[in-house]
């Protein structure tokens, strides 16, 4: 009888375990994530910074920008790919990225275009998406994207 008992403990027990990973194994997106997916993304400003020194770039609607970022749109997917269209007006869908350090640093690269690059002080609401790019020297970039 104490076999029997010991059995269905056990039994229980490994049921309780697997039952509880599985639970585990259904991971919740996050929040950051969830905001990042839910729209297409254009971009709405580019600040560069030399030195400390804000330089707007582009701004959306703007006349006489001094780069031109008008046709650029970034789709991010729940499976972690990116599809996108670039300065020129061309298409791609082998992007791929990667939230990194609980949501606070976004690791985007697009295969086609051969760029891997961190960006940091992210910041996803539902009406705007936008990451710095630091490069060696101390000088940056700031993206700021507004949902298409």
């Amino acid at each position: 009888m104490k076999q029997v008992i010991r059995f269905f403990s056990l039994t229980a027990l490994v049921v309780s375990v697997f039952a509880s990973c599985k639970k585990d194994d259904v991971k919740q997106e996050s929040a950051v994530k969830q905001a990042l997916v839910a729209h297409t993304w254009q971009v709405e400003k580019v600040t560069n910074y030399s030195s400390g020194i804000p330089s707007i770039s582009y701004q959306r609607g703007t006349a006489n920008n001094e780069d031109d970022f008008s046709l650029v749109r970034q789709t991010y997917k729940l499976n972690g790919f990116i599809s996108y269209v670039d300065q020129f007006g061309s298409a791609g869908s082998d992007g791929s990225y990667e939230l990194l350090n609980s949501d606070t640093k976004i690791k985007i690269g697009l295969a086609s275009m051969g760029l891997s690059v961190v960006g940091e002080n992210l910041k996803i609401s539902s009406n705007e998406f936008s990451y710095t790019l630091k490069f060696n020297g101390g000088d940056s970039t700031r993206f700021n994207f507004s949902p298409l």
